[in-house]
């Protein structure tokens, strides 16, 4: 099977690497995405939701473009530290690495979180 082949089958919001295709391991800078208590207590979740907290009151008082700067730079924190955010592919099982705007729209839930949090 032609790798090529096999990697253009994934839908474009979980399309992993042609060198990760198979054998992505999550490491503790890595966002893991979906549902449950593990992937919420897991070490790159909170190292996500610590760079959060450090803009969240900017990001409350942010207008829409400021807002996008801010979980774009929150984003390339977490890839500077060698973080990547990944996705369960249940069928397949197998994690896989999510595009940026996937990865985006992950950060500006955290922050929204953090603000909604703040104003109660």
């Amino acid at each position: 099977v032609k790798h090529d082949s096999y990697i253009s089958t994934w839908p474009n919001h979980i399309m992993p690497r042609a060198s990760e295709a198979m054998s992505i391991r999550p490491t503790s800078n890595d966002v893991l995405l979906g549902r449950g208590g593990n992937n919420f207590k897991h070490e790159g979740n909170e190292q996500l939701k610590n760079f959060a907290l450090l803009r969240v009151r900017e990001y409350g008082a942010a207008t829409k473009t400021e807002k996008g700067n801010i979980s774009s730079e929150v984003l390339q924190q977490v890839k500077e530290t060698g973080g990547r955010f990944l996705r369960k592919d249940y069928e397949a099982d197998k994690w896989v690495e999510v595009n940026d705007v996937v990865a985006r729209e992950k950060v500006c839930q955290v922050l929204r979180t953090f603000v909604s949090a703040i104003k109660d």
